[in-house]
């Protein structure tokens, strides 16, 4: 009886499969966009019927496959339930490109809640594929929409006879295709797709600007220009948490160590921090004499996450005893967590927040007041394109 089991798990798991690709079907007949993102990146939005040419069942998987006129880029995704939620709206998605790169998808279908009982032991997995077309094509099937920048602004840092050039060189060509290697990271067409307008930005992009703006205070610092940052990388703070399962320094403990940095000598240290994995906001410590506090700047307007906080102060300790093998009082800092910069620029939607959170460290490191608004997010997104794609940040 037991070698029936496989095949009693195979049949479930394709009636299950076959559930809900019903489900994505009738969502996107009514009308309902169908969201995908891959490392934290939005990476497509399929509005209506004729997106879909087809729906494939074979070993368990559901394929749907997205209508286009070219085969330039194909990504595809497998969807498999999160075994540590409660119900269908915490669905864990897995994507790979061409069979590299993996990510996660933290917002659910609500449609596949009705039509899936999901049990905590069941896994079952979707695949979608899709097919990009080739800019400047129609792209109202296209998974990457070029958007219309505001061509007005930062005229002076990108030269409008190079944003057409630029929008080209994101667009048009193998997604696989590196653009950029620097700070031991290569930077694919596909990552830095996600810097148009309505994507989520991802790890490696984010991690190759910061490491840019590393660059930029170096340099500011030596001039005199700007106080010493550190910026540390996506990594970090999930390390330190333990993935938000409780602190762990041990694991970051020669973190510095390895970078040869000792934090005690550098006025402000940065910290991107991934509140809830499905929000980016800026983690501030400020090590100065004249400052000793702790800040988050998020660009939702919160007043702080209580875990980053936390977690900030007591790291602080804890690099202090190992370093110096001394204690370190913290009782003259101040840690209010609403306290805010009266003029910090609040994104207006639900996608920009790695943006607004990169433009906080460049203002930061470079000692400049936060002179942008939400209407100049388009164009600052093409403007970090095209400086991840020269591989240095344009003065």
């Amino acid at each position: 009886m037991q070698f029936l089991w496989p095949l009693i798990k195979k049949l479930w798991n394709i009636t299950k499969a076959k559930q809900v690709a019903k489900a994505i079907k009738k969502k996107v007949k009514m009308g309902t966009p169908f969201k995908l993102r891959r490392n934290s990146s939005w990476i497509g939005v399929i509005h209506d019927m004729d997106d879909i040419s087809s729906l494939i069942i074979k070993n368990n998987m559901t394929s749907v496959k997205r209508r286009s006129k070219s085969t330039n880029c194909i990504s595809r995704l497998s969807k498999s339930d999160s075994s540590n939620k409660n119900d269908a709206d915490h669905i864990g998605c897995i994507m790979s490109a061409r069979g590299k790169g993996y990510g996660q998808v933290t917002e659910a279908l609500h449609m596949i809640k009705k039509a899936v009982l999901l049990k905590k032991s069941l896994k079952f997995h979707l695949k979608v594929e899709h097919i990009e077309s080739p800019w400047p094509a129609d792209s109202s099937n296209s998974l990457f929409k070029t958007p219309n920048y505001n061509r007005l602004e930062f005229q002076k840092r990108l030269p409008k006879h190079l944003i057409d050039t630029v929008i080209e060189k994101m667009s048009v060509g193998d997604c696989n295709e590196i653009l950029v290697s620097k700070f031991g990271l290569d930077i694919s067409r596909q990552n830095i797709e996600c810097l148009h307008e309505g994507n989520w930005l991802n790890d490696e992009v984010i991690n190759f600007y910061m490491s840019m703006l590393q660059i930029e205070n170096d340099k500011y610092y030596a001039a005199g220009k700007a106080p010493k940052c550190y910026i540390f990388n996506t990594f970090f703070f999930p390390s330190l948490t333990g993935s938000g399962r409780g602190y762990n320094y041990s694991a970051v403990q020669r973190w510095t160590k390895r970078k040869k940095i000792d934090i005690f000598t550098v006025d402000i240290l940065l910290v991107p921090v991934h509140v809830s994995e499905v929000h980016w906001a800026l983690g501030v410590i400020d090590m100065r004499a004249s400052g000793k506090q702790i800040l988050m700047l998020d660009s939702l307007g919160g007043s702080g996450n209580e875990l980053w906080f936390q977690v900030a102060k007591r790291y602080i300790k804890d690099e202090y005893k190992d370093k110096k093998n001394k204690n370190l009082l913290l009782d003259d800092w101040n840690f209010d967590h609403s306290r805010l910069p009266s003029e910090l620029p609040l994104q207006e939607n639900g996608y920009d927040c790695g943006v607004f959170m990169c433009q906080y460290a460049h203002c930061v490191v470079h000692q400049r007041r936060f002179d942008f608004t939400q209407q100049d997010i388009p164009s600052i997104r093409l403007l970090m394109a095209h400086e991840i794609m020269q591989g240095y940040i344009i003065p």
